[in-house]
């Protein structure tokens, strides 16, 4: 049997569109979840108003790319 690790290695071997039309058919085999995570939702709004109330705090693409290092 094929383990995971062997699965992902493959899958990055991919071209990009592949991987993408890959990882949406992973994504549309799941489940549908009617119960969804609160604190995840209610954390989200929080942060959503903080940048409306403070528009200046919100990082330029180029502040976003260069903290995740690339």
């Amino acid at each position: 049997m094929v383990t995971l690790a062997e699965i992902e290695a493959q899958a990055m071997d991919l071209n990009d569109a592949e991987r993408a039309q890959l990882a949406t058919s992973v994504l549309r085999s799941l489940p549908v979840l009617d119960d969804y995570d609160q604190e995840g939702i209610a954390e989200a709004i929080r942060r959503r108003e903080e940048m409306i109330q403070n528009p200046g705090r919100i990082p330029t693409w180029e502040q976003v790319r260069e903290a995740v290092g690339r």
